[in-house]
């Protein structure tokens, strides 16, 4: 007999804790523990003036970038590159063998490619006329 429910679209930080808990709990069971803990650096100008920054985690042995951002007026001048490879080695620090990111055509895809990583695989059409691209890179131990 099915129960009654309803579903909420504005969910509270404890029941947000409480399903990427309960996700984690299910995963332990068939993976080894995710070690899951965030990765965030800040390139500042001057001390204070902000330039660029990346915004990602560490989960398992992978350095997952969800942000990789550099001001537009201090764009190719290694900046981006120089922020990349601190989070690299701090995550290669960490035990992560991989790392793992998503860029857009109209984004970085050719900078991530210079700097190392590779395509595996594009999602077409997203955004309509365009296409991301999900690229990864690993390291020798």
């Amino acid at each position: 007999m099915p129960l009654d429910h309803r579903i909420d679209d504005d969910l509270a930080d404890d029941e947000r804790r409480l399903i990427q808990d309960g996700l984690v709990a299910f995963g332990d069971v068939h993976a080894p523990p995710r070690n899951d803990r965030g990765a965030e650096f800040v390139v500042l100008e001057d001390g204070s003036r902000v330039v660029a920054g990346l915004f990602g985690s560490i989960v398992w042995d992978w350095l997952q970038v969800d942000v990789l951002w550099v001001r537009d007026d201090r764009r190719g001048q290694g900046i981006g590159r120089s922020l990349l490879a601190h989070a690299e080695r701090t995550a290669h620090e960490a035990g992560c063998r991989h790392a793992r990111l998503e860029t857009f055509d109209f984004e970085a895809r050719d900078f991530e490619e210079r700097a190392g990583s590779e395509v595996y695989a594009e999602l077409r059409d997203f955004p309509s006329g365009h296409s991301q691209f999900h690229l990864r890179t690993s390291w020798a131990d």
